[in-house]
């Protein structure tokens, strides 16, 4: 069976670069939105890139 995707963290997290189903079943999201200081543009801030661990429910 398929779906239309439904958006359900758009705007919570910035970029979200990668994502891996842990074997528990949850999910880990890896950010990147340090862009512009990579490029030089400004310094890194706290929680620009982050590893997050997102419980799946089913619903």
């Amino acid at each position: 069976m398929t779906a239309d995707p439904i958006a359900h963290l758009e705007g919570t997290y910035g970029r979200i670069r990668t994502v891996e189903a842990a074997p528990d079943g949850a999910l880990w999201i890896v950010t990147s939105n340090t862009d512009r200081a990579t490029w030089g543009g400004t310094d890194p801030r706290d929680g620009d890139d982050r590893i997050l661990r997102i419980e799946v429910r089913p619903g």
